[in-house]
This record gives C-alpha cells, sequence and structure tokens, in this order.
C-alpha cells in the first residue's frame, strides 16, 4: 500500500468492493492520479486500464468486455478524446470507429456488423 503525506495519498492504491475483491488500483502523487490504472470486474477480471498525467486522462485507455475480448481503445490528451477510438463486439471483431480531436468527434463515425462488414457511415 502507499503512505499518507500531509493527508496527500501517494504510491500505490487498491480499491476494494463490499466483498473485499479488488475494484481498482493506481497510483498518488502529491494526491493526484498519475500514471497506470486498472478497474477490475467482480470477477477479478480487467475491465478497464489507462493512464493519467497530472490527474488528467492522458494516453492510451482501453476498456474489456467480460469474456476478456477488447471493448474499446483510443488516447486521451489532457483529459480529452485524441485520435482514432475504436469499439468491438464482443467476438473481437471492430463494431465502429471515429476520430476525435480536442474532445470532439472530427469527421465520419463509422459503423460495422458483427461479421466485420462495413453497415453505415454518420
Amino acid at each position: 500500500m502507499a503512505n499518507a503525506i500531509k493527508e496527500k495519498r501517494n504510491g500505490l492504491w487498491k480499491g476494494y468492493d463490499e466483498n473485499g475483491q479488488l475494484w481498482d488500483k493506481g497510483n498518488y502523487k502529491d494526491g493526484i492520479r498519475e500514471g497506470l490504472w486498472e478497474w477490475y470486474y467482480e470477477n477479478g477480471q480487467l475491465w478497464m486500464r489507462g493512464n493519467y498525467k497530472d490527474d488528467k486522462e492522458d494516453g492510451l485507455w482501453e476498456e474489456y468486455h467480460k469474456n476478456g475480448q477488447l471493448w474499446s481503445k483510443g488516447n486521451y490528451k489532457d483529459g480529452e478524446k485524441d485520435g482514432l477510438w475504436e469499439s468491438y463486439w464482443g467476438n473481437g471483431q471492430l463494431k465502429s470507429k471515429a476520430n476525435w480531436k480536442d474532445g470532439k468527434q472530427d469527421g465520419f463515425w463509422e459503423f460495422y456488423w458483427k461479421n466485420d462488414h462495413f453497415a453505415f457511415r454518420i
């Protein structure tokens, strides 16, 4: 576990649900989230992970279906979605993709059927 210095969290912190199962873990530096954070389903399997910089989402973030397949992935910059974001069906096939800039959708959003064939664009 981490050390509390002047009431500010520092180091690795772990959160648990009411059954004692690990819910999340990540690092604090001087009371703010910094570096890799991970969240877990009630069965202990990884649900989501991403990085923080100065307590804001920054860099690659990934979310997973309960079956372990990737659900979505994309990047943040200064707490805002930035760049290509993709989501996936539970079978691992691409479901949708869109580009983001400064937290706003930039261009088309494309959707795909479960068989990976293009469906439509908005």
